[in-house]
């Protein structure tokens, strides 16, 4: 009796762990990785069948994209067609700036520029 309930309780703490395991990446790819001043990006006119990782492929060429995210309605799924790309660089960001802004994907012409400072971060 005592070995059975040592199994049991052994696949309780590892489906624990799994979804513990679950929960952390879940989360992981909710947060949006920042760059430094200068270096984080905001894009208009997004396809609306892009995703994160099709909008980090298109701007990888440019630099180490530290993140990439679309933004997307919650209920019902649909992306907002903006979203922002963050470098490790300014450098990086202005180069994407210089190629992408205006460019022509899938029929729509991008508007990519340096995201807005937050308000909240200034001391004034």
């Amino acid at each position: 009796m005592r070995l059975r309930f040592i199994s049991w309780f052994i696949v309780f703490l590892s489906l624990c762990s799994i979804l513990v395991n679950d929960y952390q990446i879940s989360e992981m790819r909710n947060h949006v990785v920042t760059g430094p001043g200068g270096a984080n990006l905001f894009i208009y006119h997004i396809p609306q069948e892009f995703g994160d990782q099709e909008l980090a492929n298109t701007f990888r060429e440019f630099g180490t994209v530290l993140s990439a995210k679309v933004f997307v309605d919650k209920a019902s799924g649909v992306s907002k067609c903006f979203g922002f790309v963050s470098y490790d660089s300014p450098d990086a960001a202005q180069s994407a700036i210089k190629m992408m802004n205006g460019f022509q994907l899938d029929g729509k012409k991008l508007k990519v520029q340096l995201k807005r400072e937050n308000k909240q971060n200034k001391p004034y």
